[in-house]
Formats: C-alpha cells, structure tokens, sequence
C-alpha cells in the first residue's frame, strides 16, 4: 500500500517548533583544521538552527542583555554606547611651555657656554641666542622632575645665580614669542602669561606695537599714521586691510603675532660662529658724541679681527644697555659680505641713528658680527672709483703698523686723543672688551696723539727709529 501512513488515533503529534528567541541556544564547536579525517559533522558544518562557537571563546551566559540594547524584546530603540565603550581617537598635542631667560651683567663666552651647558641639564629644548638670551622648551622635563613649569623655571634660575653669579629676567608662556615678550616686561623677574585666551588677550592687546618681537620703528610708524598704535588695534584690523599698508607677507605675519600665535618650535643647536665687542661705560653716559664714538670704536675693533682672521661679515646686531637694565637690540644686514672697517662703521652708525636716542642714559654698548664666513668664499662688488682701492690698501698698511706697535699705533681721527677708548681712569672713562669663538684679542699697546685731525704713530713707534718712520708714512697716506 502506497501512500503516506495515517498516525493511529491517541498518539500525540509533532510538538509545534517554538521561536527562535524563545529556544535555548545550542553550541556547535568548528574547528579550522576540519579535514578529510574530521567527522561529517565538522565537514558539512554546523546543523541549522546551532550558532557556531570559535575553539577557545566561552558561551555566553543567558544573562539578561543591558537595557536600550536593540532587539526583540529589548526596549523601544537603541541608545548610545556609554562614553566608556567608545574608542577615542589619539589624543591631542600636549600644551607647551616655553621660558625664555635674559642673562644680566658681563657675559663672556665662557660664562655663556657654562650657562648653556647648566640649562642642557634641565631640558635637551635649549636654543642660545647670543650674546645675553636663551630659550628653553620645559614639556618634556616637567614629568622628570615632578614639578610645575614655574617652580621649574625659578629652579633654573636659582642654579644660575648660585653656580656662576649669572642674575636673569624670565618669561613663561605657550609659545616662543609670548615668552619673549614676559621676559622683557619685568626686569629680573618671572613673568608669566595664563594660558587662557581671555587672560592672554587682556595682557597681550594693550601693549603697543614694538612690543611684538620683529616690529621696528618703521613698521610702528607705518602703522601709527593709520591710528594704529596697540597690538589689540592690530588684531581686530581686517585683514585686506593690513595687506594694504604693509605687504600680503608681513601683514599674515603680524595678524598671527598680534593674536598671540607663534607656531615655531624650539630648536636646540649650536650659536653660530660670531664675533662681538663690548664697550661698558664706567658712569651712565648722556652725551650723544660719546655714543657715536663708541659704536666706530667698536667697528674698528671687529674689523680688525675680522682681516686678522680672514673672516668677512654679512650683518651686524647693536644692542644698547640703559640705566633702568633695560636694552635695545636692532640688526641689519649688510649689502654685501665685508670686513672693511668704513663699511661696518657706516652700517653700525646707521643702526645708533636709527634708535633716535635723545638723553639716553646709555650704561653700555654691544656690536656683534653675525654670519661669518672664510674671507676666500666671498665676492666683493668692483668699484670704478680709485678711492675705495686706495683706503683698502691703507687699511692693509695700518694693520701691519698695529700688528708691530700694537693696536692703538694707528688710529682714525675720531678716536684718536690723549684718552682713547680702553685706556680711561677708574670711575670716567669705558671699558671696552672684543669676544669671539677663536681667541682674545691683541694686547693693548701705547696711546695715539692727534696731530692735524689724522691719526699718527704712538710714543712706542716713534722711539723705534725707521719702524716709526714707516708707520708715519702709513698715517699720512691714511690722511690722504
């Protein structure tokens, strides 16, 4: 009898399949090394109606799942993960802290380079800027030595005091430019700017504009004539604006300035190969003729050493010190790589001008020779005019005559008295020293006289018979 067979009456029927949510879950183990030898259950896979399991992963429990989960049963809709289960991305750049030292008193290179090496102990971030200023990046150092960056800051301080005698100004702020700025507001102090926007802008918009570092007196004259005297004016200008009296590069500049942002970072490297001269007055000098005849003594000096050590420059850094211990410093490069001793008067001169000082109470001036290079790797612009080759040949003369007599054997007209500059008495006259990264300079010889507005030999050359009588000659083709 074909057919499917009847079930006989009383006997109960196929229990209706429940749903699936309803029904225990059963586990099917699938292992990935299920070949030829493994049973037909690992070959065909798990039946229907099992979830696989990975070999080593326990079962879930049949814990109730956590409420606002999405599924039948489970709540009216899904919620957020809690802030715990979410993944953050990388976290954000740390905040820096930038200090920036202005080192008082007679810095030598000596005591410069102790105090870098001080410094390079607290933190590698140390940037020298010669001849008095440093700057240091604290981030990375504050975890070292469990401190907040002021107390880390005063630390290092305290450890220039105490080791070299080494008195400081201090800036702490987030960048380099703002730490500057802190530096120079407090004289020998710690001068620190908040990290708040709001508070940043109430201590940076009031300031007038040749407070920013890189505005001169041009740029604040510029901008004067528009009624712009103050950095928070200067933020709040249009930037087309700007552009318009300054340039589409020197405006963007300052606009990032004035809003307090300095991107550079520190970066710690080796001063560059410089030659400076100092001159310190032994009493505040107020007269304007001193001034002028410090800065050419001071160009001589550098141009000296410059032919001694066949060196040539391409700029020259002023700076001024006042009686209040604040200071002045203004660069300019020169037209061209030189080591003429009229051309690096001409451009230092130029630099003191262009400072408008009126009564200054000046207690000492620094000129410094930046960009060196080896004299043989310069180019030098030809001249038509016969004169400039005859002053350099002069120049070689009056340089061989101090090389024999000394120094002060020949000497411009300007500098040339009874007193010149380094012999003065104690409590008058100034006390002028050159620095540089090779030696010292030559020992002072005797002292020049002047006689009919040039310079002449000294006493020493002169008592030297025919040895005095060449260096006279070179003093009067220098007169000519």
């Amino acid at each position: 009898m074909t057919g499917t067979p009847r079930r006989p009456e009383g006997r109960p029927g196929p229990r209706p399949e429940a749903p699936a949510e309803a029904r225990p879950e059963a586990f099917a183990h699938v292992s990935g090394d299920a070949g030829p030898q493994a049973g037909p259950e690992a070959r065909r896979g798990p039946r229907p109606g099992l979830r696989p399991e990975t070999r080593g992963t326990p079962p879930e429990t049949s814990a109730p799942p956590p409420p606002g989960r999405q599924g039948p049963g489970h709540g009216p809709g899904p919620e957020p993960f809690p802030p715990s289960a979410v993944r953050k991305g990388p976290a954000g750049p740390r905040p820096r802290h930038i200090a920036h030292l202005r080192l008082h008193g007679t810095l030598d290179d000596g005591r410069y380079a102790a105090a870098l090496a001080l410094l390079g102990d607290i933190t590698p971030h140390v940037q020298a800027f010669p001849p008095d200023a440093v700057q240091l990046d604290l981030t990375s150092a504050l975890r070292y030595f469990g401190k907040d960056p002021y107390a880390l800051l005063q630390m290092a301080r305290m450890r220039l005091m105490a080791m070299y005698g080494i008195a400081s100004s201090a800036g702490l702020a987030g960048n380099r430019m703002l730490a500057a700025m802190a530096a120079a507001s407090e004289p020998r102090q710690t001068t620190q700017i908040p990290r708040d926007q709001d508070a940043m802008d109430r201590w940076l918009r009031p300031r007038p504009l040749t407070a920013l570092p890189g505005v001169g007196q041009a740029t604040a004259a510029a901008l004067g004539r528009y009624g712009l005297h103050t950095v928070g004016q200067v933020a709040d200008l249009p930037p087309a604006t700007l552009q318009r009296i300054l340039g589409a590069g020197p405006a963007r500049l300052l606009a990032e300035r004035a809003r307090g942002r300095d991107p550079r970072p520190v970066t710690p490297q080796a001063p560059a190969a410089q030659l400076a001269a100092d001159l310190r007055y032994e009493r505040d000098c107020l007269d304007p003729g001193r001034h002028h005849q410090g800065v050419l003594g001071l160009a001589e000096q550098l141009g000296r050493r410059l032919r001694a050590e066949r060196q040539v420059t391409g700029g020259l850094t002023l700076t001024v010190r006042y009686a209040d211990r604040s200071s002045t410093t203004r660069t300019r490069a020169l037209p061209e790589p030189t080591d003429h001793s009229p051309d690096l008067a001409a451009a230092a001169l130029g630099i003191l001008a262009s400072l408008g000082l009126q009564r200054a109470r000046v207690r000492s001036l620094a000129l410094r020779a930046d960009r060196l290079a080896p004299r043989e790797a310069a180019h030098r612009q030809l001249s038509m005019d016969p004169a400039a080759d005859r002053a350099r040949a002069l120049e070689a003369a009056a340089d061989r005559a101090r090389h024999r007599f000394g120094p002060t054997a020949v000497l411009p007209a300007t500098l040339a008295g009874p007193e010149p500059p380094g012999a003065g008495s104690a409590g008058s006259g100034p006390v002028e020293s050159v620095r540089g990264r090779q030696s010292a300079d030559a020992a002072p010889g005797g002292t020049g006289s002047r006689r009919r507005g040039v310079p002449t030999a000294s006493p020493a050359a002169k008592a030297d018979g025919d040895d005095g009588e060449e260096t006279r000659e070179a003093a009067e083709d220098f007169a000519l």
